[in-house]
């Protein structure tokens, strides 16, 4: 695989990896505002029990109010446990694309490595090959005679 093929395959697993985060943000926005509920809902109770309450238990309207709450809560917890198994499955797909995304980057660090070690080689390669030629700018043929390159 060429340089340019791994950048351009890298380049799609960032936007799958972007995508995939995108379709969780709004899953968690969800979460939030359902806890975000639960919380006034306790905050709700927690008001009413610190309150003189007597007039409303004698009318049995404490009954009322717990039976709302309760349904209130059940509600929201189901609807809570929805949400959560809809993130568990886009988090899912999200670390399989920021797996892709890593893996794709740690090729890439390898495929310059070893281009680079490549290079390195060659360019030793040709130093030893230069090294080989004598100083005195002659060449010698095979037979050991010398010859110059022809003056223009």
């Amino acid at each position: 695989m060429t340089d340019p093929e791994l950048d351009d395959i890298q380049a799609i697993a960032v936007l799958l990896y972007r995508r995939e985060l995108a379709r969780l943000a709004p899953v968690l926005r969800d979460e939030a505002q359902i806890r975000a509920a639960l919380v006034h809902l306790d905050t709700m109770v927690a008001e009413a029990r610190g309150a003189d309450m007597t007039s409303i238990a004698l009318s049995g309207g404490d009954a009322v109010w717990t039976t709302w709450v309760e349904r209130q809560r059940t509600g929201l917890q189901s609807d809570l446990a929805r949400v959560l198994a809809r993130k568990v499955q886009e988090t899912a797909a999200l670390r399989t694309a920021f797996g892709r995304v890593r893996a794709l980057e740690d090729l890439a660090r390898l495929s310059a490595r070893s281009a680079r070690r490549t290079h390195d080689r060659r360019t030793a390669e040709t130093a030893r090959a230069l090294a080989a030629f004598p100083r005195n700018g002659a060449l010698t043929g095979s037979g050991g005679e010398s010859w110059h390159e022809p003056d223009a």
